[in-house]
């Protein structure tokens, strides 16, 4: 088996009982968690179950195998072995309500509770390494030409990931996305309807092709539980990729837009275009928004899968605010978003709503720096032109400049 990147090594015992207090009641993150154990399981179960409980993933991923293998119908397998995969992927579930909670109380997302903030204030919990993070880039981190870390030039600097499609990252990625895409894989059978992304830009793996329903439902709370974490992981590992901050809070593609006006980088309007123009590219490359390119594309996945940890997050019952609440609202407001854009000017609503949040700060540094050289009467009409075009591709955001 591959050498595995885990970032945290063991979950707590199954059998402790873990109460984390929240707004005001306790809530059992167990009760989601924990299954029950059967003296008249298979032997294979047993086994993997006791394994699990001991943090040997490993070794608790082989029986748990040959149990699925035995019976692909039984929904406690499935929930066990998902639990499994997300344990080698070095996903704690405790951890991540904790964060959950500590970041929904937290003033900076009630005063901005959007998809960004929120994934970026969880990022600590899914770790990867270099070579993972190689893994799920472009062959030569390039496209087209254009280079997602030149050695050379106005962003030597500021390196970003130019990411693979969603579906080629989870088959080549490494260890991390791969685990977290088999747990997915392995509860989508045994998920209702009501927690999957469906439609023309819905989720591929949901579809009845894909994973076909496996009947009644027996632990519907553990498997909706389950279902939303590795959807959240999955964006969080995505939104690592996408905003690539290797030695800050701020992501290099939007510290980028903070370099361009400095004197010392782009020495007259020329190469600022020019370096616009780049930035323009390279977003565009890591965000795309047309509908064949942006079908694939980690950014939608990210969408969906906040869609999905939403809706799995709301189907449960008694699940406190504190916990959901975060992901819930920045769904809505990316919901919103998405319905607000016109469908005559953009291909991907779900994609552009999503870009436009997570580019909002880049956006905002160019619309500054284009208005300023706008009122200081340094752009003729085609230059004006030519930086709006760019600004286009990088946000939908309305900017008076380049809509007039």
């Amino acid at each position: 088996m591959k050498k595995l990147h885990i970032k945290l090594k063991r979950l707590p015992s199954l059998g402790l009982i873990f109460c984390l207090s929240c707004s005001g009641s306790s809530f059992n993150v167990t009760g989601y968690l924990a299954l029950p154990f059967e003296d008249n399981a298979v032997d294979q179960r047993s086994k993997a179950y006791s394994l699990y409980d001991k943090g040997k993933y490993e070794e608790a991923l082989e029986f748990a195998l040959r149990s699925f293998e035995l019976d692909s119908t039984s929904e406690e397998s499935a929930v066990l072995l998902a639990s499994i995969h997300m344990g080698l992927a070095g996903i704690d579930s405790f951890q991540l309500v904790e964060n959950l909670i500590s970041q929904n109380e937290g003033t900076a997302l009630q005063e901005d509770s959007n998809a960004a903030s929120s994934l970026a204030g969880l990022s600590d919990l899914v770790g990867l390494s270099t070579t993972e993070y190689t893994s799920l880039t472009l062959t030569n981190n390039e496209k087209d030409g254009v280079q997602g870390a030149p050695t050379s030039g106005v962003f030597a600097e500021l390196p970003v990931l130019l990411p693979k499609s969603a579906v080629e990252a989870r088959i080549s990625g490494g260890d991390t996305i791969y685990n977290i895409a088999q747990a997915i894989e392995v509860l989508c059978p045994f998920v209702g309807e009501d927690v999957k992304i469906l439609g023309e830009s819905g989720d591929i793996r949901h579809t009845d092709e894909a994973c076909a329903p496996q009947g009644e439902q027996r632990f519907r709370s553990k498997s909706h539980f389950n279902w939303a974490f590795a959807h959240l992981a999955e964006a969080i590992l995505f939104n690592g990729v996408v905003l690539y901050a290797p030695t800050s809070e701020t992501p290099n593609l939007q510290a980028r837009g903070a370099v361009l006006d400095d004197p010392g980088v782009t020495a007259n309007l020329t190469e600022y275009i020019a370096a616009v123009n780049e930035l323009a590219a390279v977003t565009d490359i890591i965000m795309p928004t047309d509908q064949e390119e942006s079908a694939n594309s980690m950014l939608l996945a990210m969408f969906n899968d906040l869609e999905a940890a939403s809706l799995g997050f709301s189907s449960l019952a008694g699940l406190p605010e504190s916990v959901s609440g975060g992901i819930v609202s920045s769904l809505s407001d990316l919901q919103s978003q998405r319905d607000s854009l016109s469908p005559a000017t953009d291909e991907n609503e779900s994609s552009s709503a999503l870009k436009n949040q997570l580019t909002s700060g880049l956006a905002g540094e160019l619309q500054s720096q284009i208005t300023a050289k706008s009122e200081a009467g340094e752009l003729d009409s085609e230059s004006q032109a030519e930086l709006c075009t760019a600004y286009d591709s990088i946000s939908t955001e309305p900017f008076d400049i380049c809509d007039n």
